[in-house]
């Protein structure tokens, strides 16, 4: 046998002897991308999270909750999410907040987003 290359696959930790004619594939960094994502909620508007049940526990075991048969009307910002105008009467059920009060709430983050409030 002929070993006509050796790589080393250091996220994995191993060493590779390549022999004869063999493609591979890359292999994954040693931090996912996904780890320098910051997700503050998932809005859906299914009445039931679709896709697999693992995977919406995950989400909430990490502390992001879902929320369900939700509208949003607009999202705001140009390479990210900066802002979000949703209906008023699911704005208040999200934030827990009652009528008098979720209505100044709401038209003060409508206008300025997070710094508004």
């Amino acid at each position: 046998m002929t070993v006509r290359e050796v790589r080393i696959s250091a996220g994995a930790g191993f060493i590779v002897p390549i022999t004869g004619k063999i493609m591979t594939m890359p292999g994954l960094p040693k931090v996912p991308a996904a780890e320098g994502v910051d997700v503050a909620a998932i809005v859906e508007f299914a009445p039931k999270v679709g896709g697999y049940w693992v995977h919406a526990a995950k989400v909430r075991r990490l502390g992001v909750p879902i929320y369900l048969r939700h509208t949003v009307k607009r999202a705001i910002g140009e390479n990210a999410v900066a802002n979000l105008k949703l209906p008023f009467e699911q704005a208040t059920q999200i934030f827990l907040l009652p009528h008098p009060p979720a209505y100044e709430w709401i038209r003060k983050w409508n206008s300025a987003g997070y710094e508004g409030i």
